[in-house]
Order: C-alpha cells, then sequence, then structure tokens
C-alpha cells in the first residue's frame, strides 16, 4: 500500500510513472554512364575528331563492349524500388508505434472519445471519475497492473509540474477487497464502505488519496484531488467512480 501512495508522491502530486530520411536512390546505368571511358591513343583522338558523330555514338545496352546486361539493370532497378518499399514501410510503422505509446506514457493529451480508443485498442482495465467538461486526459499504463488517468482541465498545460492534477490510478491487487478494508482498521486511518459497496480507507495525515477496494475482483483503485472534501466526494457518491468503457 505504502508504494501505491508513494506514486502520488510526497507532496501529495500524484507521480505517473512517467512519440530516417530515406537513403538517395542509387543512381541507374545510363548511356552517358556507360560512355565514360577515355580514348586509348592518338590515333582514337583524331577517329574522334574526324567522326564525332560515331566516336560520341552512344553505346547500346548489352552491346559486346557495354558492362551492363539488360538482365542485370532490371534487377538493380527492382532492387531499388524493393528497398525503398520497405523503408517507406517501416518509417511508417515506426512513426505510427511511437505515436500510440506515447498516448500510454502520458505525453499525450487525449479527448475523451480518445482516450476511450487508446484503452480499447490496448485492452486496458481502468477506472475513472467519469468525464470533466472541456477537460483533457493523460493517461500511464508503462507497468503491468498499474494504470494512472489524470485529468487536465480546460486550458491547463499537462506538462505543469506545478498543477496537483485529480489523478485516478487502478492498480491489480490480489484480495484487493478484504486488503483495503483490513487497511482501513489499522490505526491513524480511515476506513468505511461506499454506496456502490467498494471498502475504503484514507490516512488520516493524507486525507487527499482514498483507496476503494473493489468487491469480487482484484482491483484495487486510488482517488487523488488536491482538495480532500471533493476526493471524499468522489469515493462517495453513487456510481461516480465506475470502470471506463
Amino acid at each position: 500500500m505504502d508504494e501505491k501512495v508513494s506514486e502520488f508522491g510526497s507532496d501529495l502530486t500524484p507521480e505517473v510513472p512517467s512519440q530516417h530520411v530515406a537513403a538517395e536512390p542509387a543512381h541507374t546505368a545510363t548511356a552517358e554512364n556507360l560512355n565514360s571511358g577515355k580514348i586509348p591513343n592518338s590515333e582514337d583522338a583524331k577517329l574522334k575528331k574526324a567522326a564525332p558523330e560515331v566516336a560520341n555514338a552512344p553505346r547500346e545496352v548489352g552491346s559486346p563492349d557495354s558492362n551492363v546486361s539488360p538482365r542485370s539493370s532490371k534487377r538493380l532497378t527492382l532492387l531499388i524500388v524493393l528497398a525503398l518499399l520497405l523503408f517507406g514501410i517501416y518509417a511508417f510503422a515506426s512513426k505510427s508505434s511511437s505515436g500510440d505509446i506515447g498516448k500510454i506514457q502520458a505525453k499525450v493529451a487525449l479527448s475523451e472519445q480518445e482516450l476511450k480508443d487508446v484503452v480499447a485498442a490496448k485492452h486496458l482495465t481502468v477506472y475513472w471519475a467519469g468525464p470533466l467538461e472541456g477537460a483533457k486526459y493523460t493517461i500511464s499504463a508503462t507497468s503491468p497492473g498499474i494504470v494512472f488517468l489524470k485529468y487536465i482541465p480546460k486550458g491547463a498545460d499537462f506538462r505543469d509540474t506545478k498543477i496537483f492534477f485529480r489523478t485516478i490510478g487502478t492498480y491489480s491487487m490480489a484480495n484487493a477487497f478484504s486488503v483495503t478494508q483490513g487497511t482501513g482498521a489499522l490505526k491513524g486511518n480511515v476506513g468505511f464502505s461506499t454506496a456502490d459497496g467498494y471498502s475504503a480507507f484514507y490516512s488520516r495525515s493524507r486525507p487527499t488519496n482514498i483507496y476503494l477496494g473493489v468487491n469480487k475482483l482484484n482491483l484495487q483503485i486510488e482517488i487523488f484531488d488536491a482538495h480532500a472534501d471533493q476526493a471524499l466526494g468522489l469515493a462517495t457518491v453513487q456510481g461516480q467512480i465506475r470502470k471506463l468503457a
């Protein structure tokens, strides 16, 4: 339990465990490239001067003195096209992948619909306090069985570390209901049951963080709000804390 509380920081601020340039194509063989040999002697130079149209005539690909056969040229072109195609696919996949990862690393502010899409696509189990008008959301799901959902009020910057944003944590925990209930009975804690049937408790020294044990599920929910009365209200109002679907 202390480990979960520490995720939200000693100052009551929830800490969230914490998105190539294509190679230049090789040049294909051209008539000019194939005709780049130097004239070996003066007699050839005289011949070139006397009949420039013959000496400078482009050599046909596949001719006896050509270095590139039609089959080699086609193979080279095919390899270049294939390499560029594979590179394009890799670049696109890398960009898409990094964008998706950023969305579950609290690096992207999401709309309500985007949040729901990410949760569905990643098959995450997430509890929340319902939508907040005009708000954006960030989600951190980088550790197995631990998800943090942060509320970003309208006009706020989710990267602002000076703001204590409302955060709902969802944790996988064996026997979460009984564990939460038992912890609430310990000295210094306040234990109670909610209208939704959750076992609940908070520490008298940290009333901004309230823990709920979900009955018959191995899940514990943590509510953080900078205002203790609002955190308690979220925990006790029936239907307020629910699974995001």
